[in-house]
């Protein structure tokens, strides 16, 4: 296990350039909210009260760092991004 995790911190940066690069030349702010929207929603059995997430590893905390190295900055009323542009068009 000790080589396994010691394998992933030397991909880290790698994997990061790519994430980075994919935000670069892609629609960061569409990535954001589509991974957002579909990887953090959790599903509840009608029958039995259960819980299912669309992907168990997938966490909130991966969302917040995905948006810390979102090259579109920080988005939302205030700030001067898109959702400021959002709040004109209502």
């Amino acid at each position: 296990m000790r080589e396994t995790a010691l394998a992933a911190v030397a991909d880290f940066p790698k994997t990061l350039e790519l994430v980075k690069d994919q935000l670069r030349h892609h629609d960061p702010i569409g990535i954001m909210a589509s991974f957002a929207a579909y990887n953090l929603l959790t599903f509840v059995g009608s029958r039995d009260g259960s819980k299912k997430k669309p992907l168990k590893d997938v966490l909130q905390h991966h969302a917040e760092l995905l948006q810390a190295i979102n090259p579109a900055g920080p988005v939302g009323p205030g700030s001067g991004a898109a959702g400021d542009h959002a709040d004109s068009l209502r």
